[in-house]
């Protein structure tokens, strides 16, 4: 995704999950609390776990230069000059673990089934 620069930042607002309340439809910015509390609350569960774990995983090989220039979009407010590092690693994580999310996780529906198939198209593509 970072390496191959074929991210797009349109593209990820355009495949946030309404339902998840994600993004801010107004200033089309990740709500990284919401997205934050959406996976501490599915990290419990033995079948998510893995799924995040991965995603971390792969986050954690970028390096931080990369993933502030991918994730330059999102709109941080730092007021206290602290490393940013980590909220750019929680979109990019939140980012492939949506892409990757189990089935039951999602809402059963074909329009969440057509958003996840949105997601791995639109961010991942070799």
């Amino acid at each position: 995704m970072i390496g191959k620069n074929k991210f797009s930042p349109n593209c990820l607002i355009d495949c946030m999950y309404r339902e998840y309340q994600i993004y801010d439809d107004d200033v089309e910015t990740i709500d990284l609390e919401a997205a934050k509390n959406l996976l501490n609350e599915q990290i419990v569960n033995e079948e998510f776990n893995p799924v995040y774990g991965q995603a971390f995983e792969r986050c954690s090989k970028f390096e931080k230069s990369a993933l502030l220039e991918v994730f330059a979009f999102v709109n941080i407010t730092n007021q206290n000059a602290c490393d940013d590092y980590p909220m750019f690693m929680d979109s990019c994580v939140w980012a492939y673990t949506v892409a990757n999310c189990p089935e039951s996780h999602a809402l059963q529906s074909a329009e969440c089934r057509q958003k996840t198939e949105w997601v791995n198209k639109c961010l991942f593509k070799e």
